[in-house]
């Protein structure tokens, strides 16, 4: 889980293609199937503006992603337009192979 909030001179525009970057990572990065990426809906004081979530098979795989060409580039373009970024890996109790 990864939540971002934009710096106030970040644009539209600016933004936009911050979120499309990231929704376009599956179309790049095979592994990813359990994937979404949205925009906060609440715009409350406790809000992020972006949250993308993503469920890996394995660390092994989180790691792939994480040093994945697709992905860097992404967290590359984003970054100057980004005043915080927070995430937490977790692993789900249940899931199936868990």
């Amino acid at each position: 889980m990864v939540m971002m909030k934009f710096a106030a001179s970040a644009d539209a525009a600016q933004r936009a293609e911050c979120v499309r970057r990231m929704a376009a990572l599956p179309e790049q990065i095979d592994f990813l199937k359990d994937f979404a990426v949205g925009v906060d809906e609440l715009n409350v004081a406790t809000s992020w503006d972006v949250g993308m979530l993503i469920r890996f098979e394995s660390m092994e795989q989180l790691t792939e992603f994480r040093d994945n060409p697709a992905h860097r580039s992404a967290q590359q373009y984003s970054k100057p337009y980004l005043a915080d970024m927070a995430s937490v890996v977790f692993e789900l109790a249940g899931a199936p192979g868990r």
